[in-house]
């Protein structure tokens, strides 16, 4: 009942917070000699000259095969939900294993042949695989150009009493194609936003609208009262027009119309004025979710944060930041001559990200979580420092480093007042007690140097050879490798809890999640590659 009560006040007062910060946003629009400007869903029916500007840039590079590939793997994950409570049950069975029949090691298998269902299996296994004879099972798959012609493996090896090694391989069909179209409709992409952005904040409401691309110069020198909220409602707007199906799956999980989008322009060392930066925040939509994607909502309830950070591990120039935190996701990245873009660090000039040779950052991973009620103070797992190499076909991560950074400001304590002392010592002592109870079920210590001995992420691109049929084919291949500890008291709960669990496994309302967005992009992407004509057709049919 305490649990419940505190849940309602904390909601109530994230409600009075979010009234009063609307309030205060329409105070300063009035104090500025502005309306607050109401909602208007009937500007969607205004052709924005953005919109076709872009879509003139986005039709030579939204290539139906990639559009049909997407689909296909649309189609996969509805087979699988399909049979989720099989592939819910065998899942369990690969994860908690089958102590009743002596099994330390099992092995966790699926694979879909289009035209011939889904086949999903899972066992105990005697001993450890070889690599020769996990090469052996792969290459007798004779997969096709087919996205929804797939395999995935995962295998539980306890080697050692105190950890759990899960070793994950997986693949699918494409076409030889598919890479090189995919990789120049990304190319595309950032451009194609920044025109969004700068024809919706450098645009009078008074003068005619422009056809041209509005330059990062004029955005600057542009005057304050152009860049208002209204602006964000106009990139919304352009955006639907663009891709409906995508936007309205996203609707089903943030509030789009409370979305707040800056953008500002950035000079670099020699004074031009060449980058933007753009910031989004929207809300996370809990009562969209719990109507769509419910487990999905519940999950994201228990995460106090979620931070990741992309920098340059030479000049730690930021390319991007992603965080979510208090129901908020908050995404922060550069542009520069219609690509991403490094800002200017040091006595390094701003860049366009180009791969060239290969691209390399770094990515710092935070994560808190309510393991212990929403209510109760969250615990912080090891912070991650990941090393992420991009090179033609292949994408590698490894970890550099887990565990806390040690900030000057954890040894500096500044003169505050007595009150805010004693309510700083209280909650040290709540985050000590959540961190302890923590600790006795799990060693943290354990998993900070597995992350770092043992983790890894390979996704690489194969490039087309002839099956058996003679046809074409190349694979998208992925191989994870992830160690994590287990205890005597955490494994006696997972025990316990295996049939509840193994329940929870089987609702899959994230893979639902990832088949609807996928179903949405494939469509919008081949509605991209209409020619005027045909998309008039297209739209006048649908409204029909």
């Amino acid at each position: 009942a305490y649990r419940r009560a505190s849940q309602v006040a904390t909601e109530a007062a994230s409600q009075a917070s979010q009234a009063a910060s609307q309030a205060a946003s329409d105070f300063a629009l009035w104090s500025a000699g502005q309306e607050p400007e109401e909602e208007s869903e009937s500007e969607l029916d205004e052709d924005l000259p953005e919109v076709a500007a872009v879509r003139d840039l986005l039709r030579p590079v939204a290539s139906v095969l990639l559009a049909r590939h997407i689909k296909e793997h649309a189609d996969l994950f509805s087979y699988v939900l399909t049979s989720k409570d099989e592939v819910g049950s065998c899942a369990g069975e690969m994860l908690f294993g089958r102590p009743e029949d002596g099994a330390t090691m099992t092995r966790f298998w699926l694979r879909r042949k289009p035209s011939h269902g889904l086949q999903v299996v899972a066992g105990g296994l005697d001993q450890r695989p070889n690599e020769e004879e996990l090469r052996e099972e792969e290459h007798e798959q004779q997969i096709s150009a087919h996205s929804g012609d797939a395999w995935l493996r995962i295998l539980n090896l306890n080697d050692e009493p105190s950890i759990l090694d899960f070793k994950v391989d997986a693949a699918h069909g494409c076409a030889p194609q598919a890479l090189p179209e995919a990789m120049a409709l990304f190319a595309v992409a950032p451009y194609a936003l920044e025109v969004l952005l700068l024809a919706a904040f450098d645009q009078p409401k008074s003068a005619p609208r422009r056809r041209s691309r509005p330059s990062t110069a004029a955005y600057l020198t542009s005057a304050p009262a152009k860049k208002t909220c209204s602006s964000s409602r106009r990139v919304r707007h352009a955006a639907t027009q663009l891709v409906p199906r995508i936007m309205a799956v996203l609707r089903r999980i943030v509030a789009l119309k409370s979305m707040e989008l800056g953008v500002n322009a950035l000079a670099d060392l020699d004074g031009s004025v060449n980058v933007l930066r753009v910031d989004a925040k929207v809300p996370l939509d809990f009562q969209a979710l719990d109507k769509h994607y419910k487990r999905v909502g519940k999950l994201l309830k228990h995460y106090d944060l979620v931070s990741v950070k992309a920098y340059d591990h030479k000049t730690d120039a930021c390319l991007f930041t992603f965080c979510i935190q208090d129901g908020w996701i908050h995404v922060c990245f550069h542009l520069m001559e219609g690509q991403l873009a490094w800002p200017s660090e040091g006595t390094r000039a701003a860049m366009p990200l180009t791969f060239g040779d290969g691209i390399k950052l770094d990515l710092e991973i935070q994560l808190s979580l309510l393991l212990m009620g929403l209510t109760l103070p969250a615990v912080a797992l090891p912070k991650l420092f990941l090393e992420v190499v991009i090179t033609a076909g292949n994408v590698q991560v490894v970890c550099q480093e887990a565990g806390e950074e040690e900030s000057s400001e954890s040894h500096h304590h500044a003169e505050t007042d007595w009150s805010a002392q004693v309510m700083s010592s209280i909650s040290s002592a709540a985050w000590a007690a959540a961190e302890s109870a923590a600790n006795l079920a799990y060693d943290f210590q354990l998993l900070r140097r597995l992350l770092k001995e043992k983790f890894f992420f390979n996704l690489s691109f194969e490039k087309g050879s002839e099956n058996a049929s003679g046809e074409s084919v190349a694979k998208m291949r992925t191989a994870m490798e992830l160690a994590i500890p287990k205890s005597a008291a955490a494994e006696v709960v997972t025990q316990c809890l295996k049939h509840f669990l193994t329940e929870q496994l089987k609702k899959m309302d994230l893979l639902t999640l990832f088949r609807d967005l996928l179903e949405a992009v494939g469509q919008d992407l081949s509605r991209l590659a209409l020619s005027e004509d045909a998309l008039r057709a297209a739209d006048n049919k649908s409204a029909q």
